[in-house]
């Protein structure tokens, strides 16, 4: 991991396409950032990333669940 220190405005590069912009610090030590990156990129917080991981996983695996009982119970 690459730990950089910036002020408020200074900007970051990700590659030749993505720049983060450190837009605000609170006193309480949220950072704000700007993300400028290309419409095919996706960008999202890594915790609501794997968030919506769980939710798909867990929706996958309950949808098998019924589908196993189903088959158990005769009804498919």
């Amino acid at each position: 991991m690459l730990i950089i220190r910036s002020l408020v405005g200074e900007k970051i590069m990700v590659g030749e396409n993505i720049c983060l912009t450190i837009c605000e610090v609170s006193k309480d030590k949220t950072v704000r950032i700007g993300v400028e990156a290309p419409r095919s990129i996706r960008v999202l917080r890594k915790e609501l990333l794997d968030l919506l991981k769980e939710e798909n996983t867990s929706a996958i695996w309950h949808g098998n669940a019924l589908d196993l009982m189903e088959m158990l119970n005769g009804k498919n």
